[in-house]
Order: structure tokens, then C-alpha cells, then sequence
């Protein structure tokens, strides 16, 4: 088997593509979360708008 290579640069991880411009997905949403107090969030999983109101997800993404 080959060896992934080590990619220091996170912003060179998009394969066969470009990044997207504010406004070009308005459908597409980055589920966030937040520690106690909101001091610190990171970056969980990706979703899709299904109304105004509700975004869908993938089960792993929540807990429960």
C-alpha cells in the first residue's frame, strides 16, 4: 500500500475542485459547536437546508 502523504496546509485539502464563495451554496450549512459559555467552537459536520427553519444532517453529527 502507498503512504498519504503529510499535508501541513490545511487550505490545499480541496481535490478536483476550488473553493466555494460566500453565497454560492446557500443551501449548504457548517454545523458548529460550542463549548460552555461559547468560549471555543469547532467546525462538526456539513448539512443542508430543508426549510427556513431546519437544517438536515447526518445522526452522527448530534448526540443522542
Amino acid at each position: 500500500c502507498g503512504v498519504r502523504p503529510l499535508i501541513k496546509d490545511r487550505e490545499g485539502r480541496i481535490v478536483g475542485g476550488k473553493a466555494a464563495t460566500f453565497g454560492e451554496w446557500p443551501w449548504q450549512v457548517l454545523v458548529r459547536e460550542s463549548s460552555w459559555l461559547g468560549l471555543m467552537t469547532k467546525n462538526k459536520c456539513g448539512g443542508v437546508l430543508i426549510t427556513e427553519k431546519f437544517v438536515m444532517t447526518a445522526a452522527h453529527c448530534q448526540p443522542g
